[in-house]
């Protein structure tokens, strides 16, 4: 286990490792009209260029978000931040059940094509873990 996790941990620094901040005008034309088209309120925009990828990170209202385009300006994933009164009613109950005298930290709704996932850290004292629920209340992993 502790091999693993070392070796997650090595992957991510990798991945950041290639991340190249860009300026909107090294972003490819598609994507640029593309995010314009859909978020048109959007502020504090910063691109990025992960691999293959480009990222976009903005704010909306002060929600955060993150989109991934491929190079052929597709949209890979979308990580909105939500407020936990946003959760499906069946992960807050979950929660609730079962994580009782916890607190939700934070919330993001990310979305992989047509599947939706909600990251939830909740926190108690100095505990915290991070859970990822499925849309219809299914706990899909639990990180402590």
């Amino acid at each position: 286990m502790k091999t693993l996790k070392i070796l997650g941990v090595l992957s991510l620094m990798a991945i950041s490792a290639n991340a190249q901040d860009l300026l909107p005008t090294e972003v490819p034309q598609q994507i640029r009209t593309n995010f314009q088209n859909s978020y048109q309120n959007a502020t504090d925009v910063e691109w990025e260029k992960d691999l293959e990828y480009y990222k976009v990170e903005f704010e909306v209202s002060r929600d955060d978000y993150e989109i991934w385009y491929s190079a052929n300006a597709k949209v890979l994933k979308t990580e909105k931040e939500i407020s936990a009164r946003n959760l499906p009613a069946i992960v807050s109950k979950n929660i609730k059940n079962n994580y009782s005298g916890y607190s939700i930290d934070d919330v993001e709704e990310i979305t992989e094509g047509s599947k939706t996932t909600y990251y939830v850290e909740v926190e108690k004292w100095n505990d915290e873990i991070d859970l990822v629920y499925s849309a219809n209340g299914k706990l899909l992993r639990e990180t402590k």
